[in-house]
């Protein structure tokens, strides 16, 4: 049994790939193979495999997750590989793999995001679809805060008491208790 997800487009993810052409039918069995053989990371002859998906997004995605997460020389290797972060063996090893488990990504606007856990690892139960806003919300340098039992962002209580970050950030900066900063009603000036 295969997975299938509906996260973006409504179709699963396999039956995308059979759509654009990539998978003849739906077992791994008859991808197809292209001429040349390739050797894998041990030496060994493997045929190449044609998914027919080089041209799609969500292809240049899961290459570019791989290069900064295992190339020393790519420009942004210190931020992922360079702090341990990896990707799974499954993904690793195969982009139908990837695009299977995530599906496509619901606009252009969105890219691949690792949530809940930031610092984790590339890997089906900690990968999203997420926009540029939602990503920066899940920063590691993002301030966490305790208020009424819920951990929370800056953001979020700023959002909470109506306020804007900035005013909530000079709050919390000049001394206030988280319960102050969101609890103290905004002062109009005149």
């Amino acid at each position: 049994m295969h997975a299938t997800c509906q996260r973006s487009s409504g179709l699963p993810a396999r039956g995308w790939l059979q759509k654009r052409g990539g998978l003849m039918n739906a077992g791994n069995r008859s991808l197809r193979t292209s001429r040349g053989r390739t050797r894998n990371r041990l030496g060994v002859d493997v045929p190449r495999i044609r998914h027919g998906l080089y041209r799609c997004p969500e292809y240049n995605i899961w290459r570019q997750m791989k290069n900064r997460c295992a190339n020393e020389r790519a420009v942004n290797y210190a931020w992922y590989g360079g702090r341990g972060i990896r990707v799974c063996e499954r993904w690793r090893a195969s982009f139908v793999a990837f695009v299977t488990d995530m599906g496509r990504r619901p606009t252009p606007k969105h890219t691949i995001d690792r949530y809940p856990k930031s610092d984790g690892d590339y890997e089906p139960l900690n990968c999203r679809w997420a926009t540029r806003k939602e990503q920066m919300r899940n920063r590691a340098v993002c301030r966490w805060f305790d208020f009424n039992g819920h951990r929370m962002r800056t953001w979020e209580l700023a959002k909470l008491a109506g306020l804007t970050r900035k005013s909530m950030l000079r709050r919390l900066n000049s001394g206030w208790s988280v319960e102050r900063a969101v609890n103290t009603p905004l002062r109009c000036h005149r």
